[in-house]
């Protein structure tokens, strides 16, 4: 199964499903998130393009803290991580230009 087709599956256990061609709830950054983080097996080898085992990703979204999981693994703009945080987004920037906080892994818009 693809990591999109994951995200899907993933997205609809949720109640959320992904639409067509507009915002995805759950994107395949969140499904390698899941990949890292010891939930799925990649069985690609390529991270761009993950191959992933259905029965695994149905298990996956049986998950009783699914929603926990993939809150967690989502990327998160400045303003969310501001508010993960706790501190208004002037602070958030304040201590990004300070160099006390910095992106760990940049994603494409």
């Amino acid at each position: 199964m693809s990591g999109r087709r994951a995200a899907d599956v993933l997205a609809r256990a949720l109640g959320t499903p992904n639409p067509m061609g507009g915002p995805v709830v759950v994107s395949v950054f969140a499904v390698r998130a899941m990949v890292t983080a010891g939930y799925l097996t990649d069985l690609s080898g390529d991270p761009a393009q993950p191959a992933l085992h259905p029965e695994q990703v149905a298990a996956l979204a049986t998950h009783p803290d699914l929603t926990h999981l993939l809150s967690q693994a989502a990327p998160l703009g400045p303003d969310q991580a501001a508010a993960r945080l706790g501190v208004r987004r002037v602070g958030f920037d304040r201590l990004v230009r300070l160099e006390w906080l910095r992106s760990t892994e940049e994603t494409p818009v």
